[in-house]
């Protein structure tokens, strides 16, 4: 089966100005999937373990800096508030690197 790309963002899916591809969500904790080869093969980096559930939207702001929002809600099927995250990435090489908001 083929499988085809597109430019377009959509919930937890963004393309990079430089290629990347990078899927944010749920499974393991809440990570995001990282491709330089058009999705043949994956990285997952590890952005946050307190989260039992989340849904967010991945989009680039800048060249190769990606903003991921998402809700999330602790585990025990929801008995904590649901509470609003965010995170800021960056592609730099093959790596898909955190950036802290004061740096960006």
């Amino acid at each position: 089966m083929t499988v085809y790309w597109s430019d377009a963002n959509f919930n937890g899916f963004a393309r990079s100005s430089s290629g990347a591809l990078i899927l944010c969500g749920r499974f393991p904790a809440v990570t995001c999937q990282f491709s330089r080869d058009d999705g043949y093969s994956w990285r997952a980096y590890t952005v946050d373990l307190s989260a039992g559930w989340c849904q967010g939207s991945v989009v680039e702001v800048e060249k190769d800096l990606l903003l991921w929002v998402y809700g999330a809600w602790a585990e025990n099927g929801g008995a904590k508030p649901f509470q609003l995250h965010s995170q800021l990435m960056r592609v730099v090489g093959d790596e898909l690197v955190p950036v802290p908001y004061d740096e960006a």
